[in-house]
């Protein structure tokens, strides 16, 4: 992991408990610089042998279940090449998740960095979920015609950064959505009442 961050984690990837472990060794140990990771990275995310990857993580929450022709229509426009569509879809998507998953109603747009803290999860490394948050609520308040690589949701979705259709944003947002659904993973057992301690005699026994 503390590989995967060194060459990534300026980038904003998030390392998910959905990544294969072998295929990301690979992907560091024939990687020399960050642009050759992160493109490889993106071709994982693509694997046409793989064609349920990009669903597979979604379907641990009811909540991501019932917006899953949502996802499964973000899937069809990541692999045909549709990035400004699969990326609006999944921000939205990401949004109202979190919003639904907690009974506090507010969007992922409105969490703090420090309110995606999961210590029983490899999202919580200190370069990842929260690291990243920061870009993603960043305020952009003039229009912009650069090309942006990496995922500003209120530039994009408020129609301020205009070239972000491309294949790394679209595959950061589902890099999110998976270090979204591990939050939210670690936040349900935080949540577990503790097991009772054993009686003497059931120790005993």
């Amino acid at each position: 992991m503390d590989r995967f961050y060194e060459l990534l984690g300026s980038r904003n990837w998030i390392f998910h408990e959905s990544l294969e472990v072998d295929r990301i060794a690979t992907i560091l140990d024939s990687s020399s610089t960050s642009e050759e990771a992160e493109r490889q990275l993106i071709d994982y995310y693509m694997d046409p042998d793989d064609p349920q990857f990009l669903l597979r993580p979604v379907l641990a929450f009811p909540a991501l279940r019932k917006r899953m022709h949502l996802i499964q229509r973000a899937r069809d426009d990541y692999l045909a090449g549709r990035h400004y569509a699969c990326i609006l879809v999944l921000l939205t998507v990401m949004d109202g998740f979190v919003n639904e998953f907690e009974t506090i109603r507010r969007g992922l747009h409105a969490r703090e960095a420090e309110e995606l803290e999961a210590f029983d999860a490899v999202v919580g490394h200190h370069m990842g979920l929260t690291n990243a948050h920061k870009t993603f609520r960043k305020s952009k308040g003039t229009t912009s015609e650069e090309p942006v690589y990496d995922l500003y949701r209120n530039g994009i979705l408020h129609s301020m950064l205009l070239k972000h259709d491309n294949d790394v944003v679209a595959t950061k947002a589902w890099n999110r959505l998976f270090a979204i659904v591990d939050w939210a993973k670690a936040r349900e057992k935080e949540q577990q009442p503790p097991k009772p301690e054993p009686s003497w005699k059931e120790t005993a026994r």
